[in-house]
């Protein structure tokens, strides 16, 4: 079962379909507390089901060559990922319109709306930080835009998120030794660009599937197909390193979700 409701609902909804002996397979972001996703993951382990979060930027191909190949690029030192856009529903939203993805009360807002690619990227190339530090800009009670900062012992992360302003959308790795840079928003990663020090400069475009969902439509079904529990439980910490990271950015901004 696909879970496509508002963020609000992906729990329950979730909780639903695995009591019924359903695989899930949940849209971002996954649930909105800690104990519904620990919740969630104890029923699917129970009953032998499939239980994973719809990224489809952790199956590209792209994002797989980025993580081997970190180590070119030295010691890191800064991470910058970047998704602004002028939302469509953002003059409704200010007319008083609010759609769910505004709506704090449905668990919307630039953060778990945008934000999380990018914390989906940043935490699945180089984990989790140390400290999480979420500073928004706040309109009718909504995270509209914000920057959240990810500290690490030697790097830093910067993630951008803005539904309240159109801008370039990308995201930069520097070290020591070079830099790595994707065009584009961080659920797309269509090309990255390799830029060392030594004069080394590659581009890698590895995903030509018409759609970038496609390469983790296969990988749900191959894990469903063989029975992928281990398949399932990797991608599941994964969701629980990222979802603990989002939680840290709301509760240092004082923002409720749900």
């Amino acid at each position: 079962m696909w879970v496509a409701v508002p963020n609000v609902l992906h729990a329950d909804v979730a909780r639903r379909a695995l009591l019924a002996g359903k695989h899930v397979v949940c849209e971002k972001p996954f649930v909105l507390r800690a104990e519904d996703l620990a919740e969630l993951r104890a029923l699917a382990e129970e009953r032998g089901l499939i239980l994973v979060e719809a990224i489809s930027t952790q199956y590209l191909a792209n994002v797989e060559w980025m993580r081997r190949n970190l180590g070119r690029l030295g010691d890191l030192r800064l991470v910058q990922s970047e998704y602004s856009q002028y939302s469509s529903r953002y003059d409704a939203f200010r007319a008083g319109d609010v759609a769910p993805a505004f709506d704090p009360a449905a668990g919307g807002g630039a953060l778990m709306d945008l934000g999380i690619y990018a914390l989906h990227l940043v935490v699945g190339l180089v984990g989790a930080p140390d400290s999480v530090v979420y500073t928004p800009r706040m309109e009718r009670g909504v995270d509209t835009s914000g920057v959240a900062v990810l500290g690490y012992p030697d790097l830093t992360a910067v993630c951008v998120a803005a539904k309240d302003s159109p801008g370039p959308s990308r995201t930069k790795i520097q070290g020591t030794q070079g830099v790595m840079i994707v065009e584009g928003p961080p659920n797309e990663i269509a090309a990255v660009e390799l830029q060392l020090r030594d004069g080394t400069s590659e581009r890698i475009a590895l995903d030509d599937d018409p759609h970038r969902m496609i390469a983790e439509f296969r990988a749900f079904v191959r894990m469903i197909a063989e029975h992928d529990l281990a398949e399932r439980d990797r991608r599941l910490d994964h969701s629980a390193a990222v979802l603990d990271v989002a939680l840290r950015a709301v509760a240092s901004a004082g923002l409720r979700l749900g």
